[in-house]
């Protein structure tokens, strides 16, 4: 009977731990672009994880990135607005985001989605999923659907 030796064993349980690792994240093999996948701009992205946790807010927590580079949404209670710049991927928050200054009932909650947004570096958007990034690192996740066209109307 052959023993497997104990760097025998250790080589084969590396193995199988990168494996599956690297198994783990589907939306990381996301090569061709689906015929569905909704835009980055004129798309409401909602949340719904934030930092690697499933959250479940209680305000609304979305965001809409327009044509001449500038975004707007709603943290907990507050608007808030600003300018981006976004290319081959590449995604930033520009400083100075302005913002209503209610007071929120879950002011902590809209504080980490802010600073969330602010450090993505960068996007991955996969059907309806944009998943923002921080140095190859998934830090926030958001649903999206077409957001209504700005008419400059009230309906």
């Amino acid at each position: 009977m052959i023993r497997p030796t104990m760097k025998n064993f250790i080589w084969s349980l590396v193995v199988v731990t990168l494996l599956a690792v690297s198994a783990c994240c589907p939306c990381r093999k996301q090569k061709s672009t689906p015929k569905n996948q909704l835009p980055l701009l004129q798309t409401e992205w909602s949340l719904s994880h934030l930092h690697a946790r499933g959250i479940v807010p209680e305000g609304n927590y979305w965001i809409v990135f327009e044509s001449d580079s500038t975004f707007h949404g709603v943290g907990d209670c507050n608007r808030f607005f600003g300018s981006y710049s976004q290319t081959n991927g590449r995604l930033s928050i520009h400083e100075n985001i302005g913002m209503t200054r209610m007071a929120c009932p879950n002011g902590k909650q809209e504080s980490e989605f802010l600073k969330m947004l602010s450090e993505a570096d960068s996007y991955r958007i996969d059907g309806s999923t944009l998943m923002l990034l921080k140095e190859g690192e998934v830090i926030g996740v958001m649903e999206g659907k077409t957001a209504p066209e700005s008419t400059g109307k009230e309906q």
